[in-house]
């Protein structure tokens, strides 16, 4: 999600009592979140966030089985689109390394599954595709959630095919670059990385399971207020956490009618991001996901 303010970063939210469009400028060396760093994006390269609605009604269909790959990621799909927190984390598995990494891997998951339930609730309520001024939920500017890409990774036509050796396996994501990155000179380049990149499973008793420890890297930037020591994937966890908790209440509320206007539902969602940031000690906040094996 990202919340805009008047400002020279590029930013997932940003506190800020007056608040511009989306203009972003990234700095051309990111820390990832296994400890390395990359040159992804050039230096200075100014990029414009589109702010897009992706909602779609939820897919009722939730398949339980995981004796494929390709199964655990349909299982996973229909989980995030069914706000089903159980089913989803049946579908996750990390490498033990990292807590850090794992547990924001699993909150990614979970705040997926929160936007995907309060864009439909705004649809529903609203008539119109969610689109609150200067909040982006979008993780790929221009195409949306990265529960929208993996729909469409698990539609693309011919079907999906898993390399497996022994209790690992890998599936190749098939969408071109184009899917992946916005047109024009205004793009974040490094995303167009997911366009034949692999999701890594592991079998664990008998199921598969996507280990997102060998498929994610979380690379995240931070406006740290004086004292912050906390590591970045622990601030980006409580982000995660408390962002996807106050959506989901958000979400119930719009389908209650307690949120009964636009105005007030943006009212809320903006008025959570400036808490959050005030509780994560943060002025700024920019997460990336990109993937460890990327085309």
């Amino acid at each position: 999600m990202k919340f805009a303010s008047q400002s020279a970063h590029r930013f997932k939210f940003k506190l800020s009592t007056e608040i511009v469009a989306t203009t972003v400028l990234v700095s051309s060396v990111i820390a990832m979140a296994n400890g390395e760093t990359a040159a992804q994006i050039p230096s200075g390269q100014i990029i414009t966030k589109p702010v897009l609605a992706d909602a779609t009604a939820p897919d009722t269909t939730q398949p339980s089985d995981q004796s494929t790959p390709v199964d655990t990621l349909k299982k996973l799909s229909a989980a995030v689109q069914a706000d089903d927190p159980d089913s989803i984390a049946d579908c996750l598995c990390d490498d033990g390394v990292d807590p850090d990494a794992a547990a924001t891997a699993r909150r990614f998951f979970l705040f997926q599954a929160a936007v995907w339930r309060l864009k439909n609730a705004w649809q529903t309520k609203f008539n119109e595709p969610m689109n609150p001024p200067n909040l982006n939920f979008d993780d790929f500017p221009g195409h949306g959630t990265f529960e929208t890409l993996l729909a469409q990774i698990l539609d693309f036509p011919g079907g999906l095919q898993a390399t497996i050796d022994e209790d690992t396996a890998q599936v190749r994501i098939p969408l071109p670059r184009e899917a992946f990155i916005s047109p024009g000179k205004q793009q974040i380049t490094a995303l167009g990385h997911w366009s034949g990149a692999m999701l890594v499973f592991k079998r664990i008793g008998g199921d598969w399971k996507l280990d997102t420890d060998r498929t994610f890297n979380f690379v995240v930037q931070l406006g740290r207020q004086t004292g912050n020591t906390k590591s970045d994937l622990v601030i980006e966890h409580l982000i995660y956490s408390e962002l996807s908790d106050t959506i989901e209440t958000a979400a119930a509320d719009i389908e209650s009618g307690t949120l009964a206007t636009r105005q007030s539902a943006i009212n809320r969602l903006q008025a959570a991001a400036r808490r959050t940031y005030k509780d994560a000690h943060i002025d700024w906040d920019d997460d990336m996901i990109l993937p460890v094996i990327g085309g």
